[in-house]
């Protein structure tokens, strides 16, 4: 077993092969709530796994035979989830805040060049020129930080605009994960005041003009 970092949503996970190097690989997961695991279960690039899932455990079972999951139930217990299990996405189509005032204005550049120099770039950079890790989309590790094209603001919300489309995989998972994290950091930073007395959430907004879901921020 080659143990794996955690995620964004599961606490520790590793890697195997049944039988040898020459057998299938699987994707043991560890999770604490079963709300954890609704939303890694409907995160997840849903084109071609099967799951199992026991309490607080799941192993993914994409790589083997089709009735991999099902032999694995038999010795372990737990229940088989598959693509086509997975209950239908909706798409929230919202209208593009309005111009931004001067105040606005000032709060998504005080945001943007907070989080410009997290990673390293310079007040005025660009996001484009933050290096990407390897994705690895069954650790649900994805890039995104130069997919941002701008940061924008309204009532209370911090947008990022992305060069991404929230139909398409892996884009969907990587809006998820910007606005995710963008929201931690500010968290952890913690963001200049003008930031966190302002901005309740925070969304990803892609080339259409959509958002599905938002990161919300205490307060």
């Amino acid at each position: 077993m080659k143990q794996e970092s955690g995620g964004l949503y599961f606490d520790d996970s590793g890697r195997c092969y049944l039988g040898g190097s020459a057998g299938p690989e699987v994707v043991l997961v560890i999770y604490s709530s079963d709300s954890q695991l609704d939303r890694y279960f409907t995160k997840v690039p849903s084109s071609h796994y099967a799951w199992l899932f026991g309490k607080n455990w799941g192993i993914n079972c994409h790589d083997g035979e089709p009735t991999l999951c099902d032999e694995l139930q038999g010795e372990l217990g737990g229940t088989v989830k598959r693509a086509s299990d997975e209950p239908p996405r909706t798409t929230t189509t919202t209208k593009m805040p309005p111009p931004m005032s001067a105040e606005d204005q000032e709060i998504a550049n005080t945001a943007k060049r907070w989080l410009l120099e997290s990673f390293g770039q310079s007040r005025d950079g660009s996001f484009k020129d933050v290096p990407c890790l390897e994705e690895d989309p069954d650790m649900m590790m994805f890039c995104w930080v130069p997919y941002i094209n701008d940061i924008t603001y309204s009532n209370g919300v911090l947008y990022l605009q992305m060069d991404a489309d929230w139909t398409q995989q892996p884009d969907g998972a990587r809006m998820v994960t910007a606005q995710n994290k963008v929201r931690n950091l500010f968290q952890r930073g913690p963001g200049p005041r003008l930031v966190m007395d302002n901005v309740r959430a925070v969304q990803s907004v892609d080339v259409n003009g959509v958002t599905r879901s938002d990161a919300s921020l205490p307060g």
